[in-house]
């Protein structure tokens, strides 16, 4: 393995938090081949129909190292780095242990491929910082502050465990919030995504170790399935930021799935999208793929009411077809009914595409969770986006990963509740037959109850959606939800009184995971 790029090492005794709608920081100091790591997931085929079992499960979704643990390493693919850039980069490490960490940002150069000069980015130094933080506390800087590049991915060694990393992005067309990843993994799946006329995809790869990854990219389209030859064997360099516009390969289509497959080597994956405004509301998204398909995927926020579009992209990258219930658990039940759920059929390397707000059998203004589960043991990628709009009062646009886990403890790092922006929780109970009891904590240099918030019940196969701005105000708020049983939680940001929103799952602490089997008894 060869060495890593020089680089240069600063050292920072005080950051000051930016109130978030956007924030940021970094770390490393060499990233072995063998750090990082995603290894597959137990499939859970032993465990009886509905059975819960313990899993240590990095490999689906970023789960946070448990206390104790010498260090933790997180990955931060996408954003800009430049004074005007379109996703401005800012990374949020939050501690949720009584114990100082201390960490380590390295910031690694990317351009887009087709940028000339992209040669000449991919030479540009690492630059690495690092910083303390505090007990219950977070630490957030823009990557501007650190370098001046047009794409930056982070690499954020911590040396401890129980610490979370989020990432946000901000430009001309929104903000979003996104986790990120926990490890590298030799796949990666976006379930939704659009080349359309008013929309840019941008694929970002990053590859934080010594030697090359070479990667296969195909799409799934409304054409048909595509395998492009500029994305055949397409290599990553080692330490390096791959940036993909992928419109001008793909071509244009309102949806568009994607697979990434790495024929050698490991690397992170993030998909930024915008919309311009010139067809629709203008909206930036960043979302982290998912390392591997998973028979469940959860969604705790499905949003009422007039102005809201609701769409469920299920993507199935398998050879086989895919047999999939996509659920909807309505609000007081007792009042609102239940939900027949929506059978979908998804073809092998397609999607299945689902506006819920469509659908007659969701009745008028009545919230609800989604669950989708395969139903065939073809494992599935899930994906929702909401997009927002008058005259609904929080206006924005969100892509959103389901949560292939549930878990009784969650970090929610990146929140803000305050005058200008409102924070809601959102929480799912997955369980049929036992009351979730959950406390809500923010961590403000000490492990601090939410006024209002403690104790509160969840039905069986119920959600409970709170805004934190009715509880507590503060500029930078990060919360840890903790449940008598598993459940997701979900957050969403959005800016009072203007377009702009994210939405975005938690990340859950180590030892407090587990994974249901897909087809309950």
């Amino acid at each position: 393995m060869r060495p890593l790029r020089g680089r240069r090492v600063r050292r920072v005794p005080v950051l000051v938090a930016i109130p978030l709608v956007l924030v940021g920081l970094a770390v490393v100091e060499r990233v072995d081949d063998d750090e990082g790591d995603v290894a597959p997931a137990p499939s859970d085929q032993s465990a009886a129909p509905g059975a819960v079992s313990a899993v240590g499960d990095r490999a689906l979704m970023p789960v946070a190292t448990p206390a104790g643990t010498l260090t933790s390493t997180w990955f931060c693919a996408g954003g800009t780095a430049s004074t005007d850039g379109m996703a401005e980069h800012t990374v949020v490490v939050a501690n949720a242990a009584p114990e100082p960490v201390e960490a380590v940002i390295t910031v690694y150069p990317g351009a887009l491929d087709t940028d000339p000069n992209a040669a000449a980015v991919a030479e540009q130094p690492l630059v690495s910082e690092r910083f303390d933080v505090e007990g219950t506390s977070r630490v957030e800087v823009p990557l501007t502050t650190i370098v001046e590049l047009p794409f930056a991915a982070a690499l954020v060694e911590v040396t401890g465990g129980d610490v979370v990393v989020e990432h946000a992005v901000r430009g001309p067309t929104g903000f979003d919030v996104a986790p990120c990843a926990a490890g590298a993994s030799n796949t990666w799946y976006f379930a939704a995504g659009s080349t359309r006329r008013d929309a840019r995809e941008l694929l970002v790869l990053f590859n934080p170790f010594p030697d090359d990854a070479v990667v296969d990219l195909t799409f799934a389209t409304p054409e048909g399935f595509r395998a492009p030859q500029p994305y055949d064997q397409l290599v990553v360099p080692g330490s390096g930021v791959v940036v993909l516009d992928i419109s001008g390969v793909v071509a244009r289509h309102d949806q568009v799935s994607t697979s990434i497959v790495a024929r050698t080597g490991r690397l992170v994956a993030d998909r930024i999208q915008m919309f311009d405004g010139s067809l629709s509301p203008p909206g930036l998204a960043l979302t982290l793929g998912a390392p591997q398909p998973s028979g469940l995927w959860f969604f705790p926020d499905g949003p009422a009411g007039e102005g809201v579009t609701e769409t469920y992209v299920v993507y199935n990258p398998s050879a086989e077809p895919a047999e999939v219930d996509l659920e909807v658990q309505l609000d007081d039940p007792a009042t609102n009914g239940e939900v027949e759920p929506l059978a979908l059929s998804v073809p092998p390397q397609g999607y299945s595409a689902v506006v819920l707000s469509d659908e007659d059998r969701i009745p008028d203004g009545v919230a609800h969770a989604v669950t989708v589960r395969a139903l065939n043991g073809v494992d599935v990628v899930a994906e929702r986006v909401l997009d927002s709009t008058e005259p609904r009062a929080r206006e924005g646009l969100a892509y959103t990963m389901g949560a292939p886990l549930a878990a009784t403890s969650w970090v929610l790092a990146a929140g803000s509740a305050t005058d200008t922006v409102a924070e809601l929780l959102s929480i799912q109970n997955p369980s049929s037959d036992t009351i979730a009891r959950v406390d809500v904590v923010a961590l403000a240099g000490a492990r601090t109850p939410v006024d209002g918030l403690t104790s509160l019940e969840v039905a069986p196969a119920g959600r409970l959606t709170v805004d934190l701005g009715d509880h507590i105000r503060r500029g930078t708020l990060t919360v840890l939800v903790t449940a008598t049983t598993p459940v997701v939680v979900e957050r969403g940001l959005y800016l009072v009184g203007e377009r702009g929103g994210a939405q975005t799952l938690g990340v859950p602490l180590a030892g407090s995971v587990t994974r249901l089997a897909p087809v309950p008894g």
